[in-house]
């Protein structure tokens, strides 16, 4: 998962998460677990082209436990998605050269959308991951097929904004 954006200079940012998986041997197939274990932040001098920095960091334990993880991720060998999309990725530069950073779990099972926590991050104007966060929001649009109804997703979601250094987040 990535997003790209542009800080206040016109460099280029771009963010997003990695994960570790596992190959894992049950009785009648292989399975893989795993999860998000860190962020990356790479930002680019937009006339140079030139690497500004590079930065891979681990997310805190507490957050770790925050992502769905192994016991929700588990996948046959065809599908590595680990059952789980972070979506809505959204860069926000901040004045001094930092960024902070929202996304929202989302997952989709036959038509019926799961939107859940959503992650905060707070990158330094060195790339440095200061801190991370997360807060609890569980939506849940079941599709009927008698009805034909249940495209809801339109009326869910998650939108932020910085304002004088300050996150606001809005969801419904």
């Amino acid at each position: 998962n990535i997003n790209f954006g542009f800080d206040y200079n016109g460099n280029v940012n771009a963010f997003g998460l990695y994960y570790e998986t596992r190959e894992k041997k049950e009785l009648l197939k292989t399975v893989y677990e795993g999860g998000v274990v860190g962020v990356f932040y790479l930002k680019l001098d937009y006339l140079t082209k030139e690497i500004l920095f590079s930065k891979m960091s681990r997310v805190p334990d507490k957050l770790k436990n925050v992502f769905p993880g192994p016991n929700y991720s588990y996948v046959d060998k065809k599908d590595k998605r680990l059952g789980m999309n972070i979506s809505n990725i959204t860069l926000k530069p901040l004045r001094n050269g930092g960024l902070v950073v929202t996304a929202e779990n989302k997952q989709n099972y036959d038509r019926n959308y799961y939107f859940g926590d959503i992650f905060v991050f707070k990158m330094d104007d060195n790339g440095n991951l200061k801190w991370s966060d997360s807060f609890k929001k569980k939506q849940l649009c079941l599709y009927n097929p008698i009805k034909n109804i249940g495209n809801c997703t339109k009326y869910f979601g998650t939108l932020s904004l910085v304002k004088n250094d300050r996150l606001y987040i809005l969801y419904n």
